[in-house]
């Protein structure tokens, strides 16, 4: 190798372990504050290290996460807008259609009660553990440019998805509820997670870890969540 090889590739690690160092660093809200000092309700299995760490910043994965963030927000459609804010707002509006067509009932003070005690304090702790730079804190880094439509539900750490995994915990309670339309009800949680992609928040990767989590979380409660309901039994006047 000569000199000049030599010089390059010393330049382009130097920038691979400047790029590989940044990590989210903006103040914590003091709710998240309080979620990091709970412990889950009802949860049993050592959900801290269910997850490996992320790609690494200046891995090739990234890159190509980041290239394919940057281009399917570089010009959002009106549809796909409006579908970015009812996500932001909520990810269980997305349920709401296929719900009334059916005649079905949305559990919302169950999925309150055992998000608020159980899965929420689980998403701040992961996302705190291993405190993945946005995306756009990246690619400014790399020169490559994410088109972000700014709410106020994007400042925490990436990884993984809260608002997926919120998303795919109520498609398992659902599938529960109502077994014929498991399908259905993944296919809008994966919905949700294409939602914070097209914001420009979130890593195709983060969206994968969220469902490896919320079904494993589930798994692990639901039990507690439906202790008189035999599991697979349709109950279409659950409230």
């Amino acid at each position: 190798m000569t000199s000049k090889n030599k010089f390059i590739k010393g330049i382009n690690q130097a920038m691979a372990d400047m790029i590989d160092k940044v990590s989210y660093d903006q103040p914590i809200s003091e709710d998240n504050k309080k979620a990091l000092e709970l412990t889950p309700k009802y949860v049993t299995i050592d959900y801290m290290n269910l997850l490996s760490d992320p790609p690494s910043n200046s891995s090739d994965i990234t890159r190509k996460e980041l290239m394919y963030l940057s281009k399917i927000t570089s010009n959002l459609t009106e549809r796909q807008l409006e579908l970015i804010k009812m996500v932001d707002e909520d990810p269980n509006n997305l349920f709401m259609p296929i719900l009334k067509i059916h005649g079905l009932k949305f559990p919302k003070d169950k999925f309150k009660e055992f998000y608020k005690s159980t899965l929420e304090p689980v998403i701040v702790q992961l996302k705190y553990k291993f405190l993945r730079a946005r995306p756009y804190q990246l690619a400014e880094k790399m020169g490559i440019s994410i088109k972000v439509t700014e709410t106020d539900s994007h400042h925490t750490p990436a990884y993984p998805s809260g608002h997926t995994m919120y998303a795919a915990f109520a498609a398992s309670m659902l599938s529960t509820m109502y077994p014929d339309y498991t399908s259905d009800f993944y296919r809008i949680a994966n919905i949700a997670g294409e939602a914070r992609m097209l914001q420009g928040v979130h890593y195709p990767s983060d969206n994968d870890a969220s469902m490896v989590v919320a079904s494993a979380i589930y798994e692990d409660i639901k039990y507690d969540m439906f202790p008189d309901m035999k599991i697979g039994e349709d109950n279409a006047t659950t409230d």
